[in-house]
């Protein structure tokens, strides 16, 4: 079976780095008068200062000084944190605060840095982030679920009136771009499939993966591609988003099956033996998989990849309509407002679309870069 997705794509979009570095740049020295201003008018909150800081790095990603070369080595963890030291004190902290990064360790392939920022006594925890060749620089610590418990009653009561338009078809197409080892990802998954188990007959479900370039791991190719083609968890996430591309290829059917298996049950340690009894479980042949990810898989990465970079897609979970990317306010985490989505895209909705696909809301681990 040959997936008609292979057929799409276009060159990859070039990328526009010194452009980001410059808006980057010009954010942060606007921002920084800010930073000490609050320091010196309020030396009892220390947490302020992070929360300039976090604004800085949430508006845009920073470079780092120094690196400028986009294929350098990635660094050890003295370096890195080294480096990240003296950027955030020279950079963004003024002179009256004291900054410590407690610790460093790669996670999710980035360095995450805990760090504790002290004014007059006063400690502010944070961790912050920074890529492995020491090139960008960033903050990722908003709590989803904290964040959408303090908008869900006024999401709930302008639903409609804001729900994005999306572009409507005769037979809709729902594109779910995932990481098998991602937990947004799995969640999409979870999200997905009785989506697909009630409307798949009038609807495209696709499953299709998120695939990264070498360039994002340049010397370490080994831990984290095979090939040309790269995942963000390791080369262990890669062979099993082949692996699912070779169930999605041979039993469409059992997919959904398959990788909710997989998401309940496999992780890096057990994940040799554990695919084949997820695969076992749904009855799905694991020689033919074997085959299919020997003598089709750097053929089903490079479609994968093509088709990233087409849609510019740069993480997990990211979901289009029509080839239209869904807002995630219109659907999480409710398989009842994606299939009501999907099927106020039909020009015509089916009968099937007036059953209710019930349940709560999906729910799982919602921590973690992807």
């Amino acid at each position: 079976m040959v997936s008609k997705t292979k057929k799409r794509g276009k060159k990859p979009i070039a990328k526009s780095e010194p452009t980001v570095n410059k808006q980057a740049k010009t954010v942060e020295k606007k921002q920084e008068p800010k930073i000490k201003a609050t320091n010196k008018t309020d030396k009892t909150m220390p947490w302020k200062i992070m929360t300039g800081i976090l604004a800085i790095l949430l508006i845009a990603v920073i470079a780092m000084p120094g690196n400028e070369d986009t294929n350098s080595n990635a660094l050890d963890e003295t370096t890195a944190k080294e480096l990240a030291e003296t950027f955030i004190e020279s950079s963004l902290l003024g002179p009256e605060v004291e900054l410590d990064i407690e610790s460093i360790e790669e996670n999710n392939g980035l360095y995450a840095l805990n760090l504790t920022v002290t004014s007059n006594g006063q400690s502010q925890k944070a961790t912050s982030y920074l890529s492995l060749d020491g090139k960008m620089f960033f903050v990722q610590g908003m709590n989803i679920d904290e964040v959408e418990a303090k908008t869900q009653d006024t999401t709930e009561t302008t639903e409609t009136a804001t729900t994005t338009e999306y572009p409507k078809a005769d037979k809709p197409t729902l594109e779910v771009y995932t990481m098998s080892f991602c937990p947004y990802g799995q969640l999409a998954n979870k999200l997905a499939a009785p989506v697909a188990k009630l409307i798949s007959d009038v609807a495209n479900i696709e499953p299709h993966w998120v695939v990264y370039p070498t360039d994002y791991y340049k010397g370490q190719e080994d831990k984290y591609c095979v090939g040309d083609f790269c995942s963000m968890h390791g080369k262990y996430e890669v062979e099993e988003n082949v692996r699912q591309m070779c169930v999605w290829e041979n039993n469409p059917d059992k997919y959904w099956d398959y990788t909710l298996y997989i998401a309940a049950n496999c992780n890096k340690a057990n994940l040799d033996t554990c695919w084949k009894d997820a695969a076992e479980s749904v009855s799905v042949s694991v020689s033919t998989i074997e085959t299919c990810a020997t003598n089709e898989g750097l053929t089903l990465l490079a479609a994968e990849k093509e088709l990233n970079d087409k849609n510019g897609i740069r993480g997990s979970e990211h979901l289009r309509l029509n080839d239209m990317q869904l807002s995630m306010s219109d659907y999480r985490w409710s398989s009842e407002k994606l299939k009501t989505l999907i099927c106020n895209s039909f020009n015509d909705a089916p009968e099937i679309c007036d059953k209710t696909i019930d349940g709560a809301a999906i729910t799982g681990a919602t921590t973690g870069s992807c």
